[in-house]
């Protein structure tokens, strides 16, 4: 089960980046090694020899199927196990164990430099003379070759099973000239699924195909692409390519950390629609936040933590522009959406500064006495901030959720208040507070100068509204989240008009003018859930939401894909009509699983969010199989009638990581995911915007395929 991907990027000035990756786990019985399948796309640091290896490597990367070695005369050397052999108990001062591939330039001419410092540092002691120990020895993220032959560039990453090679062609180069010898195997092959077979005495070494397109006028557009092999050398057959556009090939599952030294976390996410730029937003603590040069907000004005939002090319290989957001006080950045015919960027979250900055003329400058939530408007380039506001009464009052109405660009925003003096409450659906706490909606203009309607969502027990949807034909407000109240208004008439359990989901529909409730419902069973994402099906105008439960008997999971509860609390998915009066289907997802984030496609339903189960359903052929520690993001796409799970992934290393938002780009169907990780080796950030771990807590930002699979797939 060797894994390859090859892929090509080209900028405007036509440099195509060619991705091969080879793993180097042979077809020899399994060996306890590969019981951590979960770790193949973990990044494996290259060592630099200082001392601790034979005097011809300049650097070696230990992964999970054996020991890789950069040679200062840039060979790679990959030093196979014998058959029954610990994946990596290959000896760091002799590049060779059981079986050698060694990869050699045809007329190329390497210069090894290690690239991206790694946050490990290692100490290296051999034998009993302290003179021979080595401490504190630098490792790196990559290992660039330099520019290998004329006008083609050469790197590497490795990862816990593979190496990956980037050949970067630039303009009056061609992939032809790219030609490499391999010596050690007993013969190399195109099997006939397009696969490159090295034949070696301790088993098959597989790349899988490459399969390249083109992205043109938003559709995407086959390039031809193949292995050529001539005796011991091979190299890539690239045809019919505009040079002039990005080409990829077999795109590889890319992801980028994003943060300081301090904690930081990315609760939402949106990509452009003209551009495909990628934005972000969430909390930092982080006092050196990259790319917050030249940003609306430079320096990290709070006391605790401030607002972020960053900007990300679509490829998540280079930032384009980050800032912060926030006063004297703590802030966080909880929701975000693009303005789609300015393509100004919109946030929203919570705040207890005074002094946030923007809100003068605002359509409330001033803040109310606690905690406020707060919406902020800022150019697409993330470099000016157009106008902010506070929103909030005498107690505390948070922003969750934010939506743009597509017709005529209101902006609403949802969350909770425990205030009596919400503004703007008088002629809306619910001019009154209910209980202890209670949901709001608010409509502001896109000025966000303005206030032109609020309403509570309560009864008279605590009751959140943390999601948010606007319908795009009729400009109806969806409001999804937990109700602990058995009051409710509105459900009569809804798909579940009873409350169910100790507290349960609900979905609300107003007006677009917020006057008006017209329908709410309850879903939930006998004991507790939460709704925490909503979305409209595009063709339908179904209602899509998702969650946790921990009800053995949550409605409507007869004829579902998982139609019962194998953890103590599960994640689930629902699908009920425009009106809310029926709920469709529902479905259980995974075992001990949250379910964050939801976005139906016309293809599908994607949801992810965080899971500590070894056996979520349906991630064999994932990115990322198995569980990587006790907490992993988990991305799932179900069908749109929630019965069949196509295929899910796991993504994440230990300790712990969460995925909290989700976008679909809307040209590619590409799959991306945003969170936090913990993780020091989070798979595939090698050649991302961010490739090392930057503090005690990162965000991070993960590009996948729409099908969710390893790039290898087809790999055997």
């Amino acid at each position: 089960m060797c894994k390859s991907s090859f892929r090509f990027v080209a900028s405007s000035l036509a440099v195509l980046p060619l991705v091969a990756a080879c793993s180097l786990r042979t077809s020899a019985p399994p060996t306890a090694a590969e019981v951590a399948d979960g770790l193949g796309r973990l990044a494996v640091p290259f060592v630099a020899n200082a001392g601790q290896s034979d005097p011809r490597v300049a650097y070696y990367a230990r992964t999970f199927s054996g020991t890789v070695f950069v040679t200062g005369e840039g060979e790679v050397v990959y030093a196979l196990p014998a058959p029954g052999d610990r994946a990596q108990a290959a000896d760091v001062r002799e590049p060779a164990s059981g079986w050698t591939l060694t990869e050699r330039f045809v007329d190329g001419h390497p210069s090894p430099v290690g690239e991206h410092s790694a946050a490990t540092h290692l100490s290296v002691f051999l034998g009993d003379d302290p003179a021979r120990w080595q401490k504190d020895v630098a490792s790196f993220a990559d290992v660039d070759l330099g520019t290998v032959w004329p006008g083609i560039t050469v790197a590497l990453s490795a990862h816990g099973k593979q190496v990956e090679k980037i050949f970067t062609v630039e303009p009056g180069a061609v992939p032809d000239t790219i030609r490499v010898r391999v010596a050690g195997a007993e013969s190399l092959a195109v099997g006939d699924d397009g696969a490159l077979v090295a034949h070696t005495g301790a088993g098959d070494v597989r790349l899988t195909p490459p399969v390249a397109y083109q992205e043109i006028a938003g559709t995407r557009r086959t390039v031809p692409a193949a292995y050529e092999i001539a005796g011991d050398e091979y190299g890539f057959r690239v045809r019919d390519y505009d040079p002039t556009r990005p080409v990829v090939i077999d795109p590889l599952l890319q992801a980028t950390f994003l943060g300081g030294t301090n904690v930081d976390q990315a609760f939402a996410l949106a990509i452009a629609p003209t551009t495909g730029d990628v934005y972000v937003a969430g909390l930092t603590h982080s006092i050196d936040f990259p790319g917050t040069a030249a940003g609306a907000q430079r320096t990290h004005a709070g006391a605790g933590g401030d607002a972020f939002v960053a900007r990300l090319n679509s490829s998540l290989t280079t930032l384009e522009q980050a800032t912060y957001l926030g006063g004297s006080g703590d802030q966080r950045a909880q929701a975000l959406a693009i303005e789609p015919t300015t393509g100004d960027v919109y946030v929203a979250g919570n705040t207890d500064s005074r002094n946030f900055p923007g809100t003068n003329g605002g359509a409330q400058s001033v803040a109310a006495l606690s905690v406020n939530g707060f919406v902020a408007r800022l150019n697409g380039s993330l470099t000016s901030l157009k106008q902010a506001t506070y929103f909030g009464g005498g107690n505390v009052d948070t922003a969750n959720a934010l939506a743009i109405a597509p017709v005529t660009g209101k902006v609403y925003v949802a969350g909770l208040s425990l205030s009596r003096d919400l503004p703007g409450t008088i002629g809306g659906a619910q001019r009154t507070f209910g209980g202890a706490a209670d949901g709001f909606v608010a409509r502001l203009n896109a000025g966000l100068t303005a206030l032109e309607q609020a309403t509570y969502i309560g009864g008279s027990a605590d009751d959140d509204a943390i999601a948010l949807a606007i319908a795009p034909t009729t400009g109806d407000v969806y409001v999804g989240g937990i109700a602990d109240s058995s009051d409710l208004p509105g459900t009569n008439g809804g798909a579940q008009s009873a409350f169910g359990g100790i507290d349960d989901g609900f979905v609300a529909r107003l007006n677009a003018d917020l006057t008006a409730l017209e329908q709410a419902t309850y879903l939930g069973g006998s004991r507790s859930e939460e709704i925490s994402a909503l979305a409209i099906g595009a063709t339908t105008g179904d209602i899509y939401v998702a969650g946790t439960t921990e009800s053995p008997d949550f409605p409507g999971t007869t004829g579902g894909f998982q139609s019962a509860l194998v953890g103590t609390d599960d994640g689930f998915v629902a699908r009920l009509n425009s009106n809310l009066t029926a709920l469709d289907q529902a479905t259980y997802l995974g075992g001990g699983s949250n379910l964050l984030a939801i976005q139906p496609t016309r293809t599908g339903v994607y949801v992810a969010g965080s899971t500590a189960s070894t056996n979520f359903p349906g991630t064999a052929n994932g990115a990322q199989r198995a569980l990587a520690g006790d907490f992993d993001a988990v991305i799932a796409r179900l069908n749109a009638g929630l019965t069949a799970l196509d295929q899910a992934t796991y993504l994440g290393g230990p300790p712990a990581d969460a995925a909290l938002a989700l976008a679909i780009a809307p040209t590619t169907g590409d799959v991306y995911v945003a969170g936090l990780t913990a993780s020091t080796v989070f798979p595939a950030t090698a050649g991302g915007a961010q490739s090392a771990f930057g503090g005690s807590q990162d965000a991070f930002v993960a590009r996948l395929s729409a099908d969710l699979r390893a790039a290898s797939a087809g790999c055997r």
